[in-house]
């Protein structure tokens, strides 16, 4: 058999892959196959006579009884009756690698392969140990060479496929796993498959091979969370949303629900947005951990979305002293929306924590990590009570509460001065209060932080209209239409600057 060589774990669970070649070899007209731990055994035809027989047979005993030192003993005497056997080399090599001789192990398969250029089997314990030696260069040489001799076995593009990934080599990995997917269908080598394509850049094939990695093994939630974050990564929101609902039962990692409900907010599924928030929660609670003031700002962002301002703003502010907040109210009609005026946009701070899908290079360990890195806690609260305040601002904003908006802008600015909404909402705020030269500079710094930050662009071009400065309005006008992410929100854009066109500037925006 040969070596164990994939495993992925995560906190939701763990599966592994085993390859077993079955091509069996006789003794005496009778198919044998032993499997052990470090290799697979072939058996030879006795070309020599009865005594060669009588010291493979006691051999094979000795690796029934795991007897491994017994088994190089016999293995050598073998060979030193038939030295041109290549299948009593490359069991030696089996033996020996499980006596825990790795370099005899690699000198005996290496051996076989010189009497036997086409035997696969040797190809394939060599390569796995080279793998586990960490040799990926001396591995792709050495399955380049079986390629190019027509050595046909679906594990050595298994084994190419691993070498490729561990040099990085991600679009050979991605083809190698596919060529062994063609006959030995496994979830494990789909998900590796999947990262393979993610790394090279082939985001629509690694979407392909995460569905079939989820289809192959449904109960494992890892493959289902990753097919569900890569498409949230690729802007595919509702079907995100379908594959994370069909998350386990049991699943244990409470950022997929995050995930989860952010996307289900971004679609209007405020329902499902706060069943998944409130499982986040329980989960996070029930594994004893702090629920970080981002998730309670994705609370007080619902609550604001159903038009419970309120509300948002008590969430938004227990967001930032730290606590949960109260029980979420029923949902509410939101108000009936009014016609878009060119007065300064807030921007609701949606800003996940995760980087989807997370894939971890080590064979050993995959799936999603943890949130933050534990020496650096006082950063990540830090930016939570940005967060929070940015959105406690936007929703004073909303409320035309413009001097409590102005006080929470500074405080998320006091807590993050990298985030660019914090000093947007902050230029909203003045702007309101007509403090223009102070908007203007607000504005800059969201730009300066986020160039492409299409609202701060807008924002600051309706700043320039109240100056009088026609040319510059129309510059930061064009670039938010530029990066406007809405053909609605271009069109909105296009019409302000045609009212610009055709007023005088010394006129109130209409």
């Amino acid at each position: 058999m040969q070596e164990e060589i994939l495993k992925t774990q995560s906190t939701g669970g763990a599966t592994e892959m085993r390859h077993q070649n079955r091509h069996n070899y006789s003794i005496l007209g009778k198919l044998i196959l032993c499997i052990v731990a470090g290799g697979t055994l072939v058996f030879s035809s006795p070309v020599w006579g009865q005594p060669l027989t009588n010291v493979q047979q006691d051999a094979l005993r000795a690796v029934a009884s795991e007897n491994w030192s017994e088994a190089v003993r016999l293995y050598q005497k073998a060979i030193q009756l038939s030295p041109q056997q290549a299948g009593l080399y490359n069991n030696l090599g089996v033996a020996q690698r499980q006596a825990g001789d790795r370099l005899g192990a690699i000198s005996s398969y290496r051996k076989a392969i010189e009497l036997d250029p086409d035997f696969s089997e040797a190809y394939g314990n060599l390569a796995v140990l080279l793998l586990l030696e960490g040799e990926w260069l001396e591995t792709l040489m050495l399955l380049n060479q079986a390629r190019s001799l027509g050595v046909a076995s679906p594990s050595l593009f298994l084994y190419y496929g691993i070498a490729s990934e561990k040099s990085q080599n991600w679009e050979d990995a991605a083809q190698a796993y596919d060529r062994y997917l063609k006959t030995n269908p496994s979830a494990t080598v789909a998900y590796r498959s999947a990262i393979a394509f993610w790394q090279s850049g082939e985001g629509r094939e690694a979407i392909r091979a995460f569905k079939r990695a989820a289809q192959l093994d449904p109960g494992f939630g890892l493959y289902t969370s990753e097919t569900g974050l890569a498409l949230a990564n690729l802007g595919a929101n509702r079907s995100a949303i379908e594959f994370l609902k069909d998350l386990p039962t049991g699943w244990s990692q409470p950022r997929d629900f995050v995930v989860l409900a952010r996307l289900a907010q971004q679609e209007d599924m405020l329902d499902l947005a706060e069943a998944s928030l409130f499982r986040a929660f329980q989960l996070r609670q029930s594994q004893g951990e702090a629920i970080p003031t981002s998730w309670i700002s994705d609370a007080g962002a619902i609550d604001a979305q159903r038009g419970d301002l309120d509300s948002a703003a008590a969430t938004f502010q227990s967001a930032m002293d730290g606590k949960l907040p109260s029980p979420w109210p029923a949902e509410q009609a939101a108000p009936a929306s009014a016609e878009p005026q060119p007065t300064a946009q807030p921007d609701t701070v949606w800003e996940p924590e995760e980087q989807s899908p997370q894939h971890e290079l080590t064979l050993s360990q995959t799936g999603n990590q943890p949130d933050g890195d534990p020496s650096d806690v006082l950063s990540q609260t830090d930016r939570g009570v940005a967060i929070a305040a940015a959105n406690l601002a936007d929703t004073y904003l909303s409320q035309e509460n413009y001097a409590l908006a102005l006080s929470a802008s500074d405080a998320a600015i006091s807590a993050d001065a990298t985030l660019p909404v914090a000093h947007n909402n902050r230029g909203a705020a003045l702007l309101s209060l007509n403090e223009l030269e102070a908007a203007k500079q607000s504005f800059e710094a969201a730009i300066e932080l986020q160039p492409d930050y299409w609202q701060a662009q807008r924002n600051l071009g309706i700043v320039y209209i109240q100056q009088g400065d026609r040319q510059q309005a129309q510059e930061y006008l064009g670039q938010a239409m530029a990066n406007a992410p809405t053909l609605e929100l271009v069109q909105q854009i296009n019409e302000e600057m045609v009212i610009l066109d055709r007023s005088e500037l010394k006129e109130e925006p209409k």
